[in-house]
């Protein structure tokens, strides 16, 4: 989670530029469209989504400045940040760790 909180600016960078590889340095766009650029162009573009649920939406400003929050507000706060954020990454994990026998005796 920290490491693509903090790549922010490189998702963003490759959403800008329409890709990953041949992008023309002058022009900042993608010279020959590739298979890698058709598939990591929409990843980064919905993690950048995703984690700006989390960055642009913070009601603890408005509490800790003594303004009361709706509960509208709060309900798009969890919704926002332990369903949407929270279901990605644990689906990013499943991902990962399925089929994986973590706990097997090595010999």
């Amino acid at each position: 989670m920290l490491i693509l909180g903090l790549s922010t600016g490189t998702l963003k960078q490759i959403v800008e530029e329409n890709g990953i590889i041949q992008v023309d340095q002058n022009t900042g766009k993608v010279e020959q469209p590739s298979i890698i650029n058709q598939i990591a162009v929409p990843f980064a573009r919905t993690l950048l989504t995703t984690l700006n649920l989390a960055r642009g939406f913070s009601p603890i400003d408005n509490l800790s400045s003594g303004r009361a929050i709706t509960w509208l507000e709060l309900t798009q706060a969890f919704t926002q940040i332990c369903v949407i954020l929270s279901g990605v990454l644990a689906a990013i994990g499943i991902a990962v760790f399925t089929r994986r026998e973590l706990a097997t005796a090595q010999k």
